[in-house]
């Protein structure tokens, strides 16, 4: 959810700019924050009335031990809001593509902005590999009747640990406030290990 409002979110500000401008983008934030927290608990909600875990010996996944229907409503969900991110971040690389060509032809690009595409696209294609692939195939997979849970489970899980480790990094390094933060604390860092330095050799000559 959170993937797909960061995709319609740079789209926006590619195809409509003005209407980016003027909409209030913390407003934007917080609604989609508020609707992936309401989604994530009618999850929870769901599990709990409708699972009661039972040991399943040789299966590797989550889904192993849910009920069968929350893994229906779980495959048809998973597919589509995951095949929902995926053709959202192919518009968004397309979008970007064409806007890269006009601005090459017109003039340079804002940095700033240069640099939200740049995280944006990253992160979307980290969480496409990652997470929307995997669990795209486990919803086609649970919803017309194949093993997938046995086949992807494992993989869904690493891709979530994996996802949740590199999205950091790549908001560390593409994020302007977060990296000058970065850098402005590892100049510090580097003027506080230079002192004693100095000091030893000044000593040491004298």
């Amino acid at each position: 959810m959170l993937d797909i409002a960061i995709a319609v979110d740079r789209v926006t500000a590619i195809q409509w700019p003005v209407a980016y401008k003027l909409r209030n983008r913390a407003r934007y934030a917080a609604l989609t924050l508020m609707v992936a927290l309401c989604l994530a608990a009618f999850d929870v909600a769901f599990i709990w009335f409708t699972t009661e875990v039972q040991p399943n010996p040789g299966c590797p996944g989550g889904g192993c031990f849910m009920s069968d229907i929350y893994l229906n409503y779980s495959g048809y969900s998973d597919m589509s809001i995951d095949s929902v991110g995926l053709v959202i971040t192919a518009l968004l690389l397309i979008s970007l593509i064409l806007f890269k060509r006009r601005s090459g032809a017109a003039g340079n690009q804002d940095k700033t902005f240069k640099r939200a595409n740049r995280t944006a696209v990253s992160v979307l294609l980290c969480s496409s590999i990652t997470l929307l692939l995997p669990g795209a195939l486990q919803g086609v997979g649970s919803t017309f009747g194949f093993s997938a849970i046995q086949k992807f489970g494992p993989s869904v899980a690493f891709g979530m640990v994996l996802n949740a480790a590199a999205n950091p990094f790549i908001y560390g390094y593409g994020h302007t406030d977060i990296y000058r933060a970065l850098r402005k604390l590892l100049n510090k860092n580097t003027i506080v290990e230079d002192i004693p330095r100095q000091i030893m050799s000044t000593t040491a000559q004298s």
